[in-house]
């Protein structure tokens, strides 16, 4: 656990290395700081699990110290440390987004570990909380939308149908036609993601091969590929089966390998790879959406240009995109989410800029002996 110390006075930060020392359960990496100018740096720079936090420092005192740490650091955890008995400072610290309050002279080993730990524990809670509503809201207004949308397109497409019957029509008339015509498909589509986007009713599940379904997937987009993006499928050696809906799969491994090859303007390797994969109990505190158990884990990895962690951390947003205007309607990576989070899984990036990124797909197997019962069909 990464653990930024703001603390003036030695002592007391001599006492609280002292302290989760003696905690033999968990290691704590602890980096230490003594005014807020500092501190404000390290959080810019460097990524850390939860903070402790004097309140009365050199260069801040009092509930400001709190509200700067939250406007460089909103979604990490504070634990408060003060010498104040002062239970109204503690609400009103805890109203502007603090998780804890600790008094100095009053702090144990277990206190101060237990205290981190039901900090992260709690921040995590109302992020997912928070998202989880987000996503309700934006899913029932793109729903709505959707299907207003379709309504004006259907009585687009049928009036095209309706000239195009007509005897006599110019053949330049009947080309704008066309293209008309043509721009109320791809207008279609957008339709289909903005209700798969929105749509919560459950996935109407099949079993379905993984390594068969990457080659499927990989084989009928090699050619449409540029010259320069090479791909390739990886294959293991065993079955791997998941629980799902085929076509919603094959579209979230599309999404993907479309924009990794955004991604590689001049050329690049994409692989795709599958593999049993047990995630433990302390591997999920890193992601919110992640459970402990036996999964099947599908990646696409590229070496493209890559991302920041700013770009990361809003990549599954709805409408939020890092292509140019026209060329994407920000919707893919969220559809994307929506269809993993109905099949019970989950799914995460890791990217740098210059240094490619990888989308880690985890879904259940198809059942606790990760497929053998279709083996054999």
């Amino acid at each position: 656990m990464r653990i930024l110390m703001v603390e003036d006075n030695a002592g007391d930060a001599r006492l609280l290395r002292e302290l989760l020392s003696e905690e033999s359960g968990m290691t704590f990496v602890l980096s230490h700081v003594v005014r807020l100018s500092e501190a404000v740096k390290r959080l810019t720079d460097e990524p850390f699990d939860a903070i402790l936090l004097d309140i009365t420092l050199p260069d801040a005192t009092g509930i400001d110290t709190v509200r700067r740490i939250r406007e460089v650091a909103p979604q990490i955890p504070i634990v408060i440390l003060t010498g104040h008995t002062d239970e109204a400072f503690a609400v009103t610290a805890v109203r502007e987004g603090a998780q804890d309050y600790l008094i100095k002279g009053q702090i144990e080993t277990t206190v101060l570990v237990r205290s981190l730990h039901y900090a992260i524990e709690r921040s995590s809670l109302e992020t997912q909380l928070l998202h989880s509503r987000k996503m309700e809201a934006v899913g029932n207004f793109a729903s709505g939308i959707a299907h207003d949308f379709n309504n004006t397109l259907t009585i687009i497409q049928g009036h095209v149908d309706l000239i195009r019957e007509e005897t006599g029509v110019p053949k330049s008339a009947i080309r704008s036609l066309n293209q008309i015509a043509d721009a109320a498909d791809k207008a279609g589509d957008l339709v289909q993601e903005l209700l798969m986007f929105g749509r919560k009713r459950p996935v109407k599940a099949q079993p379905v091969e993984v390594n068969a379904l990457i080659h499927e997937v990989t084989a009928a987009v090699t050619e449409s590929m540029p010259a320069g993006i090479e791909i390739a499928a990886k294959r293991t050696s065993a079955d791997l089966w998941v629980a799902g809906d085929r076509a919603m799969l094959e579209r979230v491994l599309l999404n993907l390998l479309f924009n990794a090859r955004d991604a590689m303007p001049d050329g690049g390797r994409i692989v795709l790879s599958a593999i049993a994969e047990i995630v433990g109990e302390a591997r999920t505190q890193d992601h919110q959406d992640s459970r402990p158990g036996e999964f099947i884990c599908i990646r696409v990895s590229d070496t493209g240009i890559g991302m920041d962690m700013e770009t990361t951390s809003r990549i599954f947003e709805p409408f939020f995109t890092t292509k140019k205007s026209g060329k994407g309607s920000g919707l893919g990576l969220a559809t994307s989410y929506g269809i993993l989070n109905r099949h019970r899984g989950w799914i995460e990036v890791d990217s740098r800029p210059g240094d490619g990124t990888t989308f880690s797909i985890y879904l259940p197997p198809a059942d606790p002996g990760f497929g053998k019962q279709y083996r054999d069909h």
